[in-house]
């Protein structure tokens, strides 16, 4: 008598996860980011600027509403600090994007 033992593979779909990326091209002379939810004035984002563009992911909540405030200043004040309101995120599967490029 044999025993006859069948085994099946279940194709895995690649995992998704999309998250909102906030993508910034910031002045040269900003030295510091702020990024703000603007109902709540949480801060998510309180970073140094090393020059050019910045980028970052934040939750999937602010891909569908336009609650950020993003604000750029430098840290002697001698320039006045820029905010843009009411920003949205750009939509990303954060499995397959890599940030740093």
């Amino acid at each position: 008598m044999s025993n006859v033992i069948n085994i099946g593979f279940k194709v895995l779909q690649p995992l998704t996860m999309f998250v909102g990326l906030l993508e910034v091209d910031a002045d040269p002379l900003a030295e510091r980011i702020v990024v703000l939810d603007r109902l709540s004035l949480t801060s998510l984002v309180n970073s140094k600027l090393d020059g050019g563009i910045f980028k970052v992911i934040l939750p999937f909540e602010y891909t569908t509403k336009n609650n950020l405030l993003v604000g750029i200043l430098d840290s002697d004040m001698e320039f006045n600090a820029t905010f843009l309101d009411g920003v949205r995120l750009q939509v990303i599967d954060s499995i397959e994007v890599d940030i740093k490029a």
